[in-house]
């Protein structure tokens, strides 16, 4: 099982914008893959954003970047905040999924550090994950 995760927390279908969290060890190293570098702490920067595999672009969004254990999961934490198409949701979500060691939500059954507590299911966690 992985230790780093990410999920749209803006929920699905249609919207302006799409809010994709990542937590865990290898936030960074999403960042340095998807978007060059990591953004400075706490500061939202507009960066664009590349698939991975390819190098074509994806979106020019805000990303930002909160470090363990200044956040809300205590561990490193990051937003991508793109246009809301499904189209790009769909290649950031994909791009992010790539990426070696990290898993989307839905495939992690239990994640242990959640405000202290363990979720017991896979749909508490991402009811906790989207707050």
């Amino acid at each position: 099982m992985s230790d780093t995760i990410f999920a749209l927390s803006s929920g699905q279908g249609r919207a302006g914008i799409a809010i994709i969290r990542l937590s865990g060890a290898k936030v960074g190293m999403a960042f340095r893959k998807l978007c060059g570098r990591v953004p400075e702490a706490r500061r939202a920067s507009v960066m664009t954003v590349r698939d991975p595999q390819d190098g074509g672009v994806i979106d020019k969004g805000i990303c930002l970047f909160f470090s363990a254990p200044k956040s809300f999961t205590g561990e490193d934490m990051g937003e991508l905040q793109l246009h809301g198409g499904r189209a790009v949701v769909a290649a950031a979500l994909s791009a992010l999924g790539s990426l070696p060691a990290v898993s989307s939500i839905g495939e992690v059954s239990s994640y242990p550090r959640w405000r202290g507590s363990r979720p017991r299911s896979t749909s508490r966690m991402k009811a906790m994950w989207v707050m």
